[in-house]
C-alpha cells in the first residue's frame, strides 16, 4: 500500500509513533495474513487524526481531497479462492462536498472508471453514494443502475458493508440494507480477473479524491452474518476486529491508524 501526499509526504514514520512503537522502534504487533509482504505495501504520506476518529480507536487515516491516496496493488485479495463469496468494510467520513471516491478498483485505463469493485460517494450532504460492482461490462454507481445510498451525510462517520453471495450483493450503511442487486455472474475481487491496483481515496486515471477520514478496512471470504455486521457498527462507536466475537474468515485487515504503520510498510493486520 503506498499512501500518497505531496505537502504531507513522509509524514508517517517510527519517529511520529512513540506510543505504538513503544519508543524504540519496536513495531506494534501484527498478524499473519498467509501472503507475506504481498499483502502489505509502503508508505509515502498521508497523515493521522486524532480527533476525527470513531470511538473504537485512537486515530484515523486523514485525507486531504486533492493529493492523498492509498495504493493498496493488487495482490492483498488474492486470498478469496471463492470468487462468488466475500464481505468487506470500512469505516469513512467525507468532509469535502465534492465526487469521492473511497475504495476503488478499476479495471480498464479508461479516462472515466469503469469500476470492478468499491464504493464512491457522488458527493457528500447530498448525491449519492455508490457500490461499484463491474458486471460484464456494466457497473452499479453509473445512472442506469441503483445500488446505491442517497444524500450520503458530510461530517458523519457511515460504516460501509459490501457482501455477496453467489449473484447477489447487498450493500448496508450503519448496519441498514440500504440497496442490493443481482448480477449475471458473481463480482470477482480475485486478481486475476483484472490486474488493475486498488485504491483509498481516489480512482486510477481520475482526478478525483476523497477528503476525510477512513477507518478500518476488512475484507472476508464468507457473508458476514447479521451478528457481525452489528458488533461492527456497535451503535456508532465501532469495533478493533481484534475483539470481535468471532475472528474466523477474516483475510485483510488494515486497521488505518497508527498501530498498523511499521516504519514505511502499511501492515495487514489480518487475524487467524
Amino acid at each position: 500500500m503506498k499512501i500518497y501526499g505531496t505537502a504531507k509526504a513522509g509524514a508517517l514514520s517510527k519517529k511520529n509513533f512513540g506510543v505504538a512503537f513503544g519508543g524504540g522502534g519496536v513495531p506494534a504487533p501484527s498478524y499473519p495474513d498467509g501472503l507475506g509482504s504481498s499483502g502489505d505495501g509502503s508508505i509515502t504520506g498521508t497523515s493521522l487524526d486524532s480527533t476525527n476518529k470513531v470511538n473504537a480507536f485512537a486515530e484515523s487515516f486523514e485525507f486531504n481531497g486533492s493529493s492523498d491516496f492509498c495504493d493498496l496493488g493488487n495482490n492483498f485479495t488474492g486470498f478469496i479462492d471463492n470468487s462468488s463469496t466475500y464481505s468487506f468494510c470500512l469505516w469513512i467520513r467525507g468532509t469535502i462536498a465534492q465526487q469521492s471516491p473511497t475504495l476503488t478498483k478499476d479495471y480498464t485505463s479508461h479516462a472515466t472508471p469503469y469500476y470492478s469493485a468499491g464504493w464512491r460517494a457522488s458527493t457528500f450532504g447530498g448525491g449519492t453514494l455508490d457500490q461499484l460492482s463491474n458486471d460484464s461490462g456494466s457497473f452499479s454507481g453509473n445512472p442506469n443502475t441503483e445500488i446505491r445510498y442517497a444524500s450520503p451525510a458530510i461530517n458523519t462517520w457511515l460504516l460501509l458493508v459490501t457482501t455477496q453471495t453467489g449473484t447477489t450483493q447487498r450493500f448496508f450503511v450503519n448496519n441498514t440494507e440500504v440497496s442490493n442487486g443481482v448480477f449475471s455472474s458473481p463480482v470477482s475481487l480475485h486478481p486475476n480477473y483484472y490486474s488493475t491496483n486498488w485504491f483509498l481515496g481516489k480512482a486510477r486515471n481520475y482526478s478525483a479524491f476523497f477528503g476525510g477520514q477512513m477507518q478500518a478496512l476488512a475484507f472476508w471470504d464468507i457473508e458476514i452474518s447479521s451478528g457481525i455486521r452489528a458488533e461492527l457498527y456497535n451503535s456508532g462507536d465501532g469495533i478493533d476486529l481484534d475483539d470481535l466475537s468471532t475472528r474466523d474468515n477474516i483475510k485483510a485487515y488494515y486497521k488505518l491508524d497508527s498501530s498498523s504503520v511499521d516504519g514505511s510498510t502499511l501492515v495487514n493486520r489480518a487475524v487467524p
